[in-house]
């Protein structure tokens, strides 16, 4: 069922059955969304004392067009088969015109941007993620179908909350190479198990920034390769990332690569995630504005290797709720489903000797 704007007239006599699908991308096609007004920067991004180096070392970026789409193609089946009321409860929760989506934005500071995503992204995603355990876990008790009301009598009870959702959102305890946001899943627990910070995995860092810092040009020379009939792109051709050999050792020193202005905050905003990944011992991470976001992966076998997917709108909330299920392992996705390409670093050699550091120029 494709979704129309009658979702959100909530009215009495609105009979309508949407999809949890439905709900999920409600976002994504919500036109009322006035576009945040941004004066705010972020000098860390920019400028800053390099963190100490974290084994392994970024070695090479590597470009992935289905990085995240094949996971969803997966999820967007199963949620296109969860119906409710179009009038309901739970869709008067979650759907963008109950967020603060309708309303003006006004940028000042890079903490705006972080409330934002919580509220407009996180929230929404957790809570539909919640409504479909529930759906499952109910299904799966009586060999039938749940209807809306048992399914949201269960998501609603404070008894489910604790024990079978058991992810959330925080702040980082790290007081290196800080996240704005770590994802986290809590360890099965029983009434005699005491909560303390080894009850907790961080399962997927998120790095806030804002419109003046990530513009669009930022990565342009790596979602370059992405573009049909680009030459240049063959899958599994990676771009080597030449990390400095030490650290800067005067705080206002610009922390950047080869270049200068966005290239610059490019290849820093590169160590910055790959940094997080390693001191939180992440597989996943998010990278996001107001407008666009990237999805980075990298695997646990020692590598150097940073996947990256193109850009998505930042209120394709479908995408994000996809990535979140493949680093909690639910939902019929997990790392095993994320197809990433053998890798070809041997085009490196041919290149001429780079000085610099940061992305290498092909």
């Amino acid at each position: 069922m494709e979704y129309t704007e009658q979702i959100i007239q909530l009215g009495s006599e609105e009979t309508t059955m949407v999809t949890l699908y439905d709900v999920l991308i409600a976002s994504r096609n919500f036109h009322e969304k006035p576009a945040p007004y941004c004066t705010a920067t972020s000098t860390s991004t920019r400028k800053g004392k390099l963190d100490v180096q974290l084994e392994p070392v970024l070695q090479s970026i590597v470009p992935v067009p289905d990085l995240v789409e094949n996971l969803s193609n997966v999820i967007a089946p199963e949620l296109q088969g969860i119906f409710l009321p179009a009038n309901s409860q739970f869709v008067a929760i979650v759907h963008p015109a109950s967020t603060t989506l309708p309303f003006k934005r006004l940028h000042h500071l890079e903490k705006d941007n972080e409330s934002q995503f919580e509220q407009e992204n996180l929230a929404p995603v957790f809570k539909i993620m919640a409504y479909h355990l529930a759906f499952k876990q109910i299904e799966q008790e009586t060999g039938t179908t749940p209807g809306y009301a048992a399914v949201f009598k269960r998501w609603a009870s404070s008894h489910f909350q604790e024990s079978s959702f058991r992810f959330f959102a925080s702040s980082s305890k790290s007081t290196k190479n800080i996240t704005d946001f770590g994802i986290y899943a809590s360890l099965p627990v029983n009434a005699n198990t005491e909560f303390s910070a080894e009850s907790f995995a961080v399962k997927v860092v998120i790095e806030v920034k804002t419109t003046q810092v990530l513009t669009n040009d930022v990565f342009e020379d790596v979602t370059d390769w992405y573009q049909v009939g680009d030459t240049r792109y063959v899958p599994g051709l990676a771009i080597q990332y030449v990390w400095p050999k030490k650290a800067s050792s005067n705080s206002t020193d610009d922390a950047g690569g080869a270049g200068q202005g966005s290239e610059q905050t490019r290849d820093q905003i590169l160590r910055q995630i790959w940094g997080q990944l390693i001191q939180e011992k992440a597989e996943y991470a998010v990278l996001t504005t107001a407008t666009a976001s990237y999805y980075f992966y990298r695997r646990l076998d020692g590598s150097g290797d940073l996947y990256i997917s193109p850009p998505y709108q930042t209120a394709n909330n479908l995408v994000l709720y996809a990535w979140l299920s493949a680093a909690f392992e639910i939902n019929g996705v997990n790392k095993d489903t994320i197809e990433t390409p053998v890798l070809n670093k041997g085009w490196w050699d041919k290149l001429p000797t780079f000085e610099a550091t940061g992305i290498r120029p092909a």
